[in-house]
C-alpha cells in the first residue's frame, strides 16, 4: 500500500498522521526501494553480464546465453532481478545476477591461471556454466516482491529445473552439438558437488570441479561477510547453524 500523511511531534515523540492508504502496484524497478537488494549498482552488473556474454567465442554457447540471460528476453530480465536464495547467500533483489557474475569472474580467472600451469580448461564452457548454473532459481523461487519456494521448486529443485530450461532453450541452436550441450548439463547437474547437498551428480570433469568450488566459495564468502557486517572490530559473530561456528 501507499500511505500519505504528515509527521508531527506529539509529547516530544514523532507520530505519523495518516491522511490516506491506497493499494499500489510497484513496477520491478521500484522493488529496490522496498526490499533488500544487492549492494552492487545494477547498471554496473548488467554491463559486466553483457560483456561476459560477448566474450564467449563459442557461437552455440553465446547464443544460448543470449536466449537465457540476455537483456532483451523475458527470462533474462527476470534473471537480473531475482534473488539467489530464500535466505543464506545472496538472498535479495539481483542476488542471482550478483552471485552468477562473481562465480563466472572467478572461473574466468582460474581458467587463465591453470592455463599458465599447463592445465587446459574449456574457458567458454566454464563461463557459460557459471552464468547458467543457478538459472533454475528463476522458477524455483517466487519472483519479487514475493518470497519463498514455488510448488515446482519444492518438487524438482533448481538444478533439475535449470537443466530442463537449458535443454528447452538450446533446441533450435544448430551451432550447439549434443556432445557440447551434454558437458554443459553435467556442470549444472554437479555444481553443488555432493548428493547430500542435492547435487544429482558429483563433478567428473576439470571444468565441473572448478565450477563447484568457485560456486561454494562465493556462496560462503557472501554469507560469512553478511554475518560480520554488524560485528564491531575485535568482536565475534553469533553462532551460525549453517557454518556450525561463530
Amino acid at each position: 500500500v501507499g500511505v500519505r500523511g504528515r509527521v508531527a511531534s506529539f509529547q516530544d515523540r514523532l507520530q505519523l498522521k495518516v491522511d490516506s492508504v491506497d493499494p499500489i502496484a510497484p513496477e520491478p524497478q521500484d522493488y529496490e526501494l522496498l526490499l533488500a537488494a544487492s549492494p552492487r549498482p545494477r547498471d554496473q552488473m548488467e554491463g559486466e553480464l553483457d560483456g561476459l556474454i560477448e566474450s564467449v567465442r563459442d557461437a552455440g554457447l553465446q547464443e544460448l546465453l543470449r536466449r537465457c540471460v540476455g537483456h532483451e528476453t523475458e527470462l533474462g530480465r527476470a534473471y537480473r532481478i531475482h534473488p539467489a536464495a530464500q535466505r543464506n547467500h545472496h538472498g535479495y533483489i539481483a542476488g542471482l545476477m550478483e552471485h552468477s557474475l562473481s562465480v563466472a569472474t572467478v572461473c574466468n580467472r582460474l581458467a587463465d591461471h591453470y592455463c599458465r600451469q599447463g592445465i587446459q580448461l574449456d574457458r567458454d564452457l566454464l563461463v557459460t556454466a557459471a552464468l547458467l548454473h543457478d538459472i533454475g532459481k528463476v522458477r524455483e523461487l517466487r519472483p519479487p516482491p514475493g518470497s519463498g519456494y514455488t510448488t515446482e521448486g519444492r518438487l524438482l529443485g533448481h538444478i533439475v529445473i535449470g537443466m530442463q530450461m537449458v535443454d528447452a532453450y538450446s533446441e533450435t541452436i544448430d551451432q550447439l552439438p549434443h556432445e557440447r550441450l551434454l558437458l554443459l548439463q553435467h556442470l549444472i547437474a554437479s555444481h553443488q558437488g555432493r548428493p547430500e547437498w542435492d547435487s544429482p551428480r558429483t563433478p567428473q570433469t576439470l571444468e565441473a570441479l572448478v565450477l563447484h568450488y568457485a560456486d561454494d566459495l562465493d556462496a560462503k564468502m557472501n554469507q560469512a561477510s553478511r554475518l560480520l557486517a554488524d560485528v564491531a572490530d575485535g568482536e565475534w559473530s553469533g553462532y551460525d547453524r549453517s557454518f556450525q561456528r561463530s
